[in-house]
């Protein structure tokens, strides 16, 4: 089967439990050619975030200027370019890590709704690279291409760059790294990582519904919607409380 690399850059949130909205699609196809693969064509997008503001930090982050995204769609618009990019054929989905496969989930279920049927046959190379060379840890894609003795492509953080590199890898070593197939149910137990979230007051576990959305530069720390209800109305009593107070000494100041 074909093989498609792919690669996710997203807003950046100094705050881990904020919100990253994807701001660039980038992607090789790799094609089966009598059991070897060789590349074949590359997708790159940048996309719009909800509020349709992408800061300068961010942009150059992912080595991308204003220009690069006067023109830029929302995800729905852009996932609907890529699956056609990506074809009818069958194909091994390949990343380097899960965290893509999370940050898609997110953006899904925080609003963005998109066609996620295109997402099976999913496989970490992060993971398959270390089983390959025995090493049971993170590997950066930059440690894993110096180890290889594979020339860096581009720059780190741009999602077609990442993904070239990504293609580099596995092109590399494709006879000793065997892709899996799986279905979008089996990869389902990723999915509900990011339904559920442990509320920092209560302690207790909720749906995603039961939490705020992070915006950029705010943080609720992870406490969920009731909590956080409870917490403005305590405010306001003792901002109550605090203004009676100072009525009833002002009152007694005055008697005296």
């Amino acid at each position: 089967m074909d093989v498609i690399v792919f690669d996710l850059e997203t807003t950046r949130n100094m705050n881990r439990s904020s919100m990253q909205y994807i701001i660039e699609i980038g992607a090789v196809k790799l094609v089966n050619r009598g059991g070897k693969l060789s590349y074949h064509s590359r997708f790159q997008a940048y996309v719009l975030p909800p509020n349709k503001y992408v800061s300068k930090a961010d942009r150059e982050f992912i080595h991308a200027s204003k220009m690069d995204f006067k023109h830029a769609k929302k995800l729905r618009d852009t996932m609907r370019q890529f699956i056609h990019w990506i074809g009818n054929k069958p194909y091994y989905l390949c990343a380097w890590s899960t965290s893509d496969l999370h940050i898609l989930v997110r953006n899904y279920v925080y609003g963005q709704k998109y066609n996620l049927s295109w997402i099976e046959n999913y496989n970490d190379l992060q993971q398959k690279f270390g089983e390959m060379i025995n090493i049971n840890r993170q590997i950066s894609l930059t440690d894993s291409l110096k180890m290889s003795g594979i020339k860096l492509e581009g720059n780190q953080h741009s999602a077609i760059d990442d993904a070239m590199n990504t293609a580099k890898i596995l092109l590399t070593y494709q006879s000793h790294i065997p892709l899996d197939m799986n279905s979008q149910s089996s990869l389902f137990s990723q999915f509900v990582v990011f339904l559920y979230s442990k509320c920092s007051s209560c302690n207790e576990v909720k749906y995603y519904t039961e939490f705020p959305i992070k915006k950029r530069g705010k943080s609720n720390r992870g406490k969920c919607n009731e909590c956080l209800v409870k917490k403005r109305r305590y405010k306001k009593l003792m901002k109550l409380v605090k203004t009676l107070r100072h009525v009833m000494y002002s009152k007694r100041c005055n008697e005296h």
